[in-house]
């Protein structure tokens, strides 16, 4: 910059076109700049004209402007420049709607999308001063977006700055994010033995055991546990539990010539998985036709379980007084192919168990009859499915 025709710091002088002086004019030396700032008491109109005059001992540099931001003049040629207008505008600043803390699911995608309210209506730019990595933003909408995992629980700070590309056009949105952990629950397993439509044959001093595969639980330091559930048509459920994948239960707890299904329930004490899949067994009688206690009020033939079935299932049926009992099996034809009672029976709930090991897959009827003490006879029949 040429030095002013003296050692005197320029004169710089401040006029609006009234006339009347303004204030906050300076010179850097350092810098060898001269700058004005525009401000006045009353403050200015977009129609106001200011004249700024920098004044050196020897030159003279004129600018016109108007609005109340730094204008900045370069230093003047040795000869005066043309005199020149320059136009600043009045830039306001934009402004965030304030947000609280905010919460995600760990492993839910997250959403977020920045509201900025611009006097000016310039386009806005959004960008990170601070975030978590998981954590993304579209500079240009101020979406913000991402997928939180295991790794990224706990609460961090939030900070975005959203700029309209002007002078003092800046504003900062800082709030803090939680990701929450979410409970997994146990993943899916399998049975094991006794296997599916398994047959077993009751001693009571004997014992069964029950396995099954181990449920992975996803969360590390979950204890799972596991319910043993066992069903059957006419006797009471049967539970345990265990932390094993295996339980032995006292024959005593079960039947002889009755038919079971039994299952497992995982559990990390939050959330419970079933086993996918159900198993059926039966225990095998000690003879062909049991007598259970109990003497029924009428006759009855129930359906046979499981149902369908493969290779065996139990047949319930009931008699009231005793009597000369047959029980016969038939395919679609009509053709007797097994005859599983043929004699005279006490009355009382009877189980008989059919092996259809010999018979083909299809579907079969089975057919009571029972004399009754009338002399006259009980006949039902219900169809049942052997499935391969």
């Amino acid at each position: 910059m040429p030095p002013p025709c003296s050692d005197d710091p320029p004169l710089i002088q401040l006029l609006r076109s009234d006339g009347s002086y303004l204030r906050d004019a300076y010179y850097n030396p350092s810098e060898q700049s001269y700058g004005v700032n525009a401000f006045s008491n009353d403050g200015f109109n977009d129609s106001d004209k200011v004249l700024f005059r920098i004044i050196y001992n020897c030159d003279t540099l004129i600018a016109r402007t108007h609005g109340d931001d730094p204008i900045f003049i370069g230093a003047p040629t040795p000869s005066p420049p043309e005199p020149r207008e320059v136009h600043l505008s009045n830039n306001r600043t934009p402004a965030f709607t304030v947000i609280g803390p905010d919460t995600v699911w760990e492993d839910d995608p997250y959403q977020l999308l920045l509201h900025v309210f611009d006097p000016d209506s310039d386009q806005v730019s959004f960008s990170f001063l601070q975030a978590p990595s998981w954590l993304n933003l579209n500079e240009e909408t101020g979406l913000l977006s991402g997928t939180p995992g295991a790794a990224d629980l706990g609460t961090e700070e939030v900070s975005i700055v959203a700029d309209d590309g002007y002078f003092r056009g800046r504003d900062t949105l800082t709030f803090s994010i939680t990701v929450l952990h979410v409970n997994h629950a146990p993943a899916a397993f399998h049975l094991l033995t006794p296997e599916y439509i398994d047959t077993i044959e009751y001693h009571p001093s004997d014992s069964v055991e029950f396995s099954w595969q181990r449920a992975i639980d996803p969360d590390a330091g979950d204890v799972v546990g596991y319910e043993l559930v066992i069903v059957s048509l006419t006797l009471d459920t049967i539970r345990a539990t265990t932390v094993d994948t295996m339980l032995r239960l006292s024959m005593t707890e079960l039947s002889p010539s009755m038919a079971y299904a039994w299952s497992v329930f995982s559990s990390d004490g939050i959330v419970t998985t079933a086993s996918a899949d159900t198993f059926f067994f039966f225990t095998a009688p000690p003879e062909d036709v049991k007598q259970f206690p109990g003497i029924p009020a009428s006759y009855s033939l129930s359906q046979n379980y499981p149902n369908p079935f493969n290779p065996t299932t139990v047949i319930n049926f009931q008699l009231p007084v005793s009597g000369y009992v047959i029980l016969n099996i038939y395919n679609v034809l009509g053709e007797e192919v097994a005859t599983l009672v043929d004699e005279s029976l006490e009355s009382g709930n009877k189980s008989v168990q059919l092996d259809a090991s010999g018979l083909p897959s299809g579907v079969y009827v089975y057919r009571l009859t029972a004399q009754e003490a009338n002399g006259n006879f009980y006949v039902d029949a219900k169809k049942l499915v052997l499935m391969r």
